[in-house]
């Protein structure tokens, strides 16, 4: 906040302003974590012009009992103590305050720490779940790319085999015209040969018959 700001930078008037502002706003809406919060900032500020008066505020904020449970308040409120009792040389006070403000400054480094390994552990725990989702993600991935492979395979398979098929297919034909042509040659060379060889078996017979008739004819003739 504005207060807060101002004051750590050194700006004490501004920082006043600022701080009454915030309190009176905080106790209109009854958010009692910021009055609280507010007096501590009063009070450290008033600790260069007012000692007494920050030394009372700060007792107040303890005797009230409302900031035990704000750890954070209660090492602010009792460094503020301790600051205060050891300027005015009241050792006792001062040590008290000192020993308070350790205990609690010692107890919120512990929450914190263990807030600290919580959220590690949150974080490492998102981080292998965000891991093992990656994983199966890549998982699904892959078995979809191999079941498209497959899917490739299978189709390039069935191609191959339609096409040697085919090719088969075709073969067989051109070989059955093929020896259909031979047989169809071979028949005709056949009867080829089988013509030149009965052409002089059939003129000689024509001769053989005629001499048989020419002698036949004579015999008649000189019997008569």
């Amino acid at each position: 906040e504005l207060a807060t700001v101002f004051w750590k930078t050194g700006r004490s008037d501004s920082a006043f302003y600022y701080v009454e502002k915030g309190l009176a706003i905080s106790e209109e809406m009854g958010n009692q974590k910021r009055v609280l919060h507010n007096l501590s900032l009063k009070a450290n500020l008033l600790l260069e012009s007012n000692i007494t008066q920050a030394i009372a505020i700060g007792e107040d904020l303890l005797k009230s009992g409302l900031t035990i449970s704000d750890k954070a308040l209660m090492v602010e409120v009792n460094q503020m103590l301790y600051k205060a009792y050891k300027e005015q040389g009241r050792a006792a006070h001062s040590l008290q305050k000192l020993e308070q403000f350790q205990l609690y400054s010692d107890s919120l480094t512990e929450e914190e720490n263990q807030i600290t390994v919580v959220r590690e552990a949150i974080k490492r725990e998102f981080e292998l779940k965000l891991l093992n989702n990656q994983l199966e993600s890549e998982k699904v991935q892959a078995k979809l790319e191999l079941n498209q492979v497959k899917r490739i395979f299978v189709i390039i398979l069935v191609c191959i085999f339609l096409i040697l098929a085919i090719l088969f297919y075709y073969q067989r034909r051109i070989n059955f015209h093929r020896n259909q042509k031979a047989q169809l040659l071979e028949e005709l060379e056949k009867l080829k040969s089988t013509g030149e060889s009965m052409a002089p078996l059939g003129s000689n017979g024509f001769q053989l018959n005629r001499e048989k008739i020419d002698q036949k004819r004579d015999r008649k003739l000189n019997e008569t």
